[in-house]
């Protein structure tokens, strides 16, 4: 009865986080850690190994959806992936290296400068110009609605942060979602809406590196991982749809608020 109680928990988990994390191209794992850190206290190498699974199950879920729609820069999407995959080996291996004291507290310090960059940044207004893109390449497409998008990108610059984004979605499991947004959007001014949706479709090819990375380490523990996945499946079904007619600030800045709380809640379990 515990089990199944313990399933129903983590269905729910797995479903706000995928749902939440599908809605800003993140993947859901920078929520589902700290719940599953500070209620449940999963050891940090299974934490990892499920909120993986999870984030990949529930990006190729939402993936597919922002393909249908014809939001994903398929280009840019690829050079995260593919270089990501190697990152996301690494990062694997540095899972089984770190306590679980810097664990937290470095968990804590990331999501902490996401959430002040979430508060600080202003709205992009979808013109293109790009902040830092040496070596830039013009973009053009025409989504399923009909949206015109031109913006440019900087692949030199995107391989660079595609292996960073491998590293950290494996180590944190949390997809590399918190480094490509703000890549997408402070660095090349992309518009939110492509960015969400080329993140989401990166996350889940480099999540199957990194899942499979952390399952041969026996990372992957099906007692925490079906759940969250079945959540991620949810989440991530509903996600690209609620996108599609919401763009507030408010959510960004509330959800900002939630990480900066679930950092306190980590580095708190260290202090004294």
């Amino acid at each position: 009865m515990e089990a199944f109680v313990l399933s129903l928990a983590l269905i729910a988990v797995g479903t706000a986080a995928s749902l939440y994390g599908s809605l800003v191209g993140l993947g859901g794992g920078f929520i589902a850690i700290p719940i599953l850190r500070i209620f449940f206290g999963v050891p940090t190498t299974l934490v990892a190994g499920a909120s993986i699974a999870m984030v990949t199950v529930s990006s190729l879920v939402s993936g597919v959806s922002f393909v249908r729609a014809r939001r994903v820069d398929v280009p840019l999407a690829l050079t995260f992936a593919l270089f990501g995959i190697p990152g996301s080996i690494v990062g694997a291996g540095l899972a089984h290296m770190i306590s679980t004291k810097w664990f937290d507290l470095a968990y804590a310090l990331l999501i902490v400068t996401f959430a002040a960059q979430l508060i600080l940044r202003r709205r992009t207004d979808g013109d293109g110009h790009a902040h830092f893109a040496p070596f830039a390449t013009e973009r053009e497409f025409v989504d399923r609605d009909g949206n015109t998008w031109r913006y440019r990108v900087s692949y030199p610059v995107s391989i660079v942060f595609g292996f960073i984004v491998g590293v950290i979605a494996s180590l944190f499991g949390i997809g590399g979602g918190i480094v490509q947004m703000p890549v997408m959007i402070g660095l090349f001014a992309i518009p939110p809406h492509i960015a969400t949706a080329t993140s989401a479709a990166a996350i889940a090819v480099v999540g199957i590196s990194g899942t499979i990375a952390h399952m041969q380490r026996g990372d992957v523990h099906a007692l925490y991982a079906v759940p969250l996945a079945i959540g991620g499946v949810i989440g991530g079904r509903l996600g690209p749809a609620i996108n599609r007619r919401l763009s507030s600030p408010a959510l960004l800045k509330a959800l900002a608020a939630a990480l900066i709380l679930a950092a306190i809640g980590l580095a708190a379990k260290h202090i004294a």
